[in-house]
């Protein structure tokens, strides 16, 4: 009889075991991909291929430096300035792109035009921006912070599209 009891617990147990592992969390970050092939929602109506974040440091540093989009991809891309004490953007000044639309700070806060880029958006302190937009050549683009000074001090990164 014992010997039947204790096969018993070990066979729930490993069931339990099976039953938590289905139905656990992957524990994969996709908070800056996404499979892309569904579309996720903005919460307005507005639909994105992926979400990525970047964000923008006091040491004059966008995290990540580098991103990589495909062409075609409908990116919706967030910076997060929550943790700085001074105005950021985030600018490619020539890049070819579709649908471009911004949610973010007054775009001219420092007298940058942002007409005069292919994609603009700036983040008060504490605050954070959106850019939506689809790139349509593949290639390597920088991006930078437009304020006086801070790209020369190293306030840039690459956005690489890919084919």
């Amino acid at each position: 009889m014992r010997k039947f009891w204790f096969g018993g617990f070990i066979s729930l147990g490993l069931f339990a075991l099976l039953l938590l592992g289905a139905c656990g969390d992957d524990d994969s970050d996709d908070s800056s991909s996404g499979d892309g092939g569904e579309h996720a929602d903005d919460g307005d109506g507005t639909q994105f291929d992926r979400e990525i974040n970047v964000v923008m440091s006091d040491q004059l540093r966008f995290e990540p430096d580098t991103i990589r989009v495909k062409v075609g991809e409908r990116i919706r891309l967030v910076v997060d300035n929550e943790e700085s004490k001074a105005l950021h953007d985030f600018t490619v000044q020539m890049m070819s792109v579709h649908d471009v639309m911004v949610e973010g700070a007054e775009h001219g806060a420092h007298g940058a035009d942002p007409a005069e880029f292919a994609l603009h958006v700036a983040a008060e302190v504490g605050e954070h921006g959106v850019l939506l937009f689809t790139p349509m050549e593949a290639g390597e683009y920088e991006y930078f912070c437009s304020v006086p000074g801070h790209a020369g001090a190293g306030m840039r990164g690459t956005i690489v599209v890919e084919g």
